[in-house]
């Protein structure tokens, strides 16, 4: 009597430990984290930077003016230079950079003032989401439809995006200045 129940424990064991890994997995998908979803305002924001229809860098002025009509901006900065189309490579590499986990410092925050210089937009059919980018901080701010969403540091990423950026911007000599 003693066998039963340990043949039953045992298929189980080989039904259900299975069974329960693929569910949980299943379930969880390629969701990102739900960090990342929260950060950049939701599911949509997430999805435009993960399969963009198009992706552009500007060059933007660090300092927030108020709106004006007819002056392109990328959240709240007007642009300074640019588009510059960012390629499939590059997109791809910021999609790397900005929905991982790891690239955020997740546990603290600056007190710097934030005076970003490059700005980024993530386009996919009518989501639009801009990123700016300050490089004195390692800090980014996220903005969706003009409107800021979330702000974050990037300090563990700072050398990826400054050899993408220095790609992007060849000729820029503030660009090609900044330290790894």
């Amino acid at each position: 009597m003693t066998r039963r129940p340990a043949l039953l424990t045992a298929l189980l064991a080989l039904v259900v430990l299975p069974l329960a890994v693929t569910v949980t997995v299943a379930c969880r998908g390629d969701r990102p984290d739900w960090r990342i979803v929260q950060l950049y305002g939701g599911q949509g924001s997430v999805h435009a930077i993960q399969e963009p229809t198009r992706v552009e860098a500007f060059r933007i002025d660090p300092m927030i003016s108020s709106a004006s009509a007819g002056l392109e901006r990328v959240g709240l900065h007007k642009v300074t230079a640019g588009p510059v189309a960012v390629d499939a490579a590059g997109a791809a590499e910021l999609a790397d950079i900005f929905l991982a986990p790891s690239t955020y410092d997740w546990h603290s925050a600056k007190s710097c003032e934030f005076l970003p210089g490059v700005g980024l937009r993530f386009t996919r059919d009518v989501s639009r989401v801009d990123v700016a980018l300050c490089f004195e901080c390692d800090m980014l701010t996220i903005h969706r439809h003009g409107k800021r969403i979330g702000v974050e540091d990037f300090d563990d990423e700072r050398p990826r995006l400054v050899a993408l950026m220095k790609r992007l911007f060849p000729d820029d000599a503030e660009i090609q200045g900044l330290a790894p």
